[in-house]
């Protein structure tokens, strides 16, 4: 007997099939890893910010550095002429013939400086670095300075200014060199 064929046609639209989720369980292997990527980025951040902040400053001195000025010598760049004349300690009065104010015992540091372009210089542009000692004195606007700390410059002509820089309690140390931020330059100063 011959078997009858019926022709091969698609299923009708509302025959199909319906689609279902299949629910799977949670593979055992992955369980409890969110806390490790959790910790892995807290670690991470406080790694790279220990670093940005320790680490980096002295790679970039190292390589961005400061030009190193012999003392009694001239720092000449940048259409600038920088030169230290004189340091002094003093101990309870400042010098030069000043009222007896209540000021710290203080260094003073005089700079001789030259420009043939505008610059807009501070006392707080100026650093002195002291012999022991791991932070630097930041500068403070004494003789030639104006009030707010900015050093009046005329173009051409030397300005004589000398610097005040507090001393610190437990520093008993001498000062060994003059940071000035912008030219990075590091004076050695004259003993």
């Amino acid at each position: 007997m011959a078997r009858e064929e019926t022709p091969m046609t698609d299923p009708a639209p509302s025959s199909s099939p319906a689609r279902r989720r299949l629910e799977s369980a949670p593979d055992p292997d992955t369980k409890g890893r969110k806390g490790c990527l959790t910790w892995g980025a807290v670690l991470g951040i406080v790694v790279g910010a220990t670093f940005a902040f320790y680490g980096l400053p002295p790679i970039l001195r190292h390589y961005y550095g400061e030009t190193h000025v012999a003392a009694a010598e001239f720092y000449k760049g940048d259409a600038k002429l920088i030169r230290v004349l004189r340091v002094e300690t003093v101990r309870t009065d400042p010098p030069d013939g000043s009222p007896k104010a209540a000021l710290p015992p203080s260094y003073y540091v005089t700079v001789s400086l030259v420009t043939a372009k505008t610059w807009a210089l501070r006392a707080g542009d100026f650093s002195l670095e002291l012999d022991g000692v791991d932070d630097w004195v930041g500068g403070v606007a004494y003789k030639g300075a104006d009030a707010d700390g900015t050093i009046p410059l005329t173009l051409g002509v030397e300005s004589e200014v000398t610097l005040r820089f507090p001393r610190p309690v437990e520093a008993s140390a001498e000062p060994v060199y003059l940071h000035l931020a912008s030219p990075r330059v590091r004076f050695e100063l004259p003993k």
